[in-house]
Formats: structure tokens, C-alpha cells, sequence
């Protein structure tokens, strides 16, 4: 289902699903993040569902984005806890373990990269995976999502996000996409992956409760 137009990037709030027709087979690169085999392939067969609850603070105005991913086969998914406020925050879980991070906006796609610090390990064809192919709604806009993850086990990661038409079966239709690029600075190594998410309807009651202490990041 096409994401209807009061779904922007300033208002992310609903139930998502990932579209594996368009999307990059996520394996590669959960691999180079030293995912098991046994949880790659729990992924590869199961149904990707995304709870998003997006929100502002009223003191700060920072965005809120609190993402309950959700897996059939009773395999445990993650939650991703990003404040959009470029604060570097420490994160932990089963997946990735401890990673350092933060979440921010971009006035525009030709930003991204700009950061030396942040970009030091970032080629100029894996920013052009980031910043390329997103259209005219993207390409005009003035709030670009842009994550940023160190992980301790030694890879690093940007993830680019925001709507775009995306075309299955002969149909175009705006959906959500996030583009993922990981390196290993030791090797120079990366690994690329576009994915993309059917709006499934509005965020149901209980799906995301708000937790005791938001981190603000979490891994791609």
C-alpha cells in the first residue's frame, strides 16, 4: 500500500512492512555486521513489520522516532530509539552489541557526507548510494534523515532516509525507503543495501510503548 501523503518525514507515526520484491536481500550485509547465520536466516524467511511511533519533544523540539520491528516465526526483532538531535548516544542489544551513534537532519541529500569527522571512512560511490535515486520529493526537500552508527565490533554505518516512488509490477507508488551503507575502516570493505516498506495503516493501540529512557540511536 502506497504511504498516503500526511506520512512525511515529519510524521512517521503508522505500521509498515518491508516490500522484499524491491528491497536489497538484507543478508550481505547483516553478515559484514557479524550477524549469526541462524538469525540472517530467521530474517530471510520471516515478515519484516516496523511499528513506528514518531513524536516531538515539547521542551527541546527534538524529533522522537521509536521503531518496534517485529518478525514472524517467533524470532525476537529490535527496537530502534533514535532522538534526532545530533547527540552521539551509546546503545546496546543482542544483535550488534555496543554501538555509538546518533540521529540527525540535513537541510538537503547534497549535505550528506559533509561531516569530515563522520564521513572520514565514507567513499565517494558508497555517499552516492546514499544521496542518488530518490526523486523529486527528496531531491527538493529540507529535511533529510541521516543516522550514524560506530560499532565497538569495528564497522561503521550511515543510513539515509525519506519517500520515494518506487515501482512493482508495473505500478508506481510513494513508499517509504532507507538506504544503508556499513564499512570496515581496518579493510576499507563496505556493504550496500536499499530497502523498502509498504504502509500497512495507522499505529495501533499498545504496539509502542514509550520507554523508560530513549537512547537515540540503533543500528541499520
Amino acid at each position: 500500500m502506497a504511504a498516503p501523503p500526511s506520512i512525511t518525514m515529519d510524521n512517521l507515526t503508522g505500521t509498515y512492512v518491508m516490500e522484499r520484491k524491491v528491497s536489497d536481500a538484507p543478508d550481505a550485509i547483516l553478515a559484514f555486521q557479524g550477524m549469526s547465520w541462524l538469525t540472517r536466516q530467521a530474517i530471510s524467511w520471516a515478515t519484516i513489520t516496523l511499528h513506528v511511533r514518531h513524536t516531538k519533544d515539547s521542551a527541546t523540539g527534538a524529533d522522537h522516532i521509536d521503531i518496534v520491528q517485529k518478525l514472524t516465526g517467533g524470532f525476537e526483532g529490535t527496537r530502534e530509539q533514535r532522538i534526532v538531535d545530533g547527540t552521539v548516544r551509546t546503545h546496546e542489544d543482542h544483535v550488534f552489541g555496543k554501538v555509538h551513534g546518533k540521529s540527525t537532519w540535513v537541510a538537503r541529500l547534497a549535505d550528506v557526507g559533509s561531516e569530515r569527522r563522520d564521513a572520514s571512512y565514507l567513499s565517494d560511490e558508497d555517499r552516492a548510494f546514499l544521496v542518488e535515486g530518490w526523486g523529486a520529493e527528496m531531491e527538493g526537500s529540507e529535511r533529510v534523515f541521516l543516522g550514524y552508527v560506530e560499532a565497538e565490533s569495528g564497522w561503521v554505518a550511515w543510513s539515509v532516509w525519506g519517500f520515494k516512488e518506487v515501482e512493482i509490477e508495473g505500478v508506481s507508488e510513494r513508499r517509504w525507503a532507507r538506504h544503508h551503507v556499513v564499512v570496515k575502516p581496518a579493510t576499507g570493505e563496505s556493504k550496500r543495501a536499499r530497502m523498502y516498506y509498504d504502509y500497512l495503516g495507522p499505529l495501533e493501540e499498545g504496539e509502542v510503548e514509550k520507554p523508560a529512557q530513549d537512547d537515540g540511536i540503533s543500528d541499520v
